[in-house]
């Protein structure tokens, strides 16, 4: 993503309001890295429901990021309740769920632009 856009020509916001969102980086690291050039985004939110991400290329495009926050009762003493991801999607690209080796990565999608 670095070599194509820039990394200080994106912008990321919270779907449902705009605001703007910073905590994403570009991962940078061994060109050999599968990994390498890929965007990690970073949130805890314990709202249930359908939240949104706007991933904004500046001079490009806008990419939105679509997931569902689910609300389970934990089994666990210590916290009541845990905040699983789920429905994980692209809304306005194609998009494929990446697989390293054939094996499936959980919550990493490939966006097909």
């Amino acid at each position: 993503m670095t070599d194509a856009f820039g990394e200080k020509n994106i912008s990321v916001s919270v779907g449902e309001t705009g605001t703007p969102f910073y905590d994403w980086r570009i991962i940078k690291g061994s060109e050999n890295s599968p990994m390498n050039g890929f965007m990690e985004i970073i949130f805890f939110n314990d709202t249930p429901g359908d939240h949104s991400f706007k991933i904004q290329i500046q001079g490009k495009e806008t990419i939105i990021l679509s997931y569902t926050i689910l609300k389970e009762k934990s089994e666990e003493s210590c916290r009541l309740f845990s905040y699983p991801i789920t429905g994980l999607k692209i809304l306005n690209y194609g998009w494929d769920i990446y697989k390293q080796n054939g094996s499936i990565v959980p919550l990493v999608l490939v966006v097909k632009m």
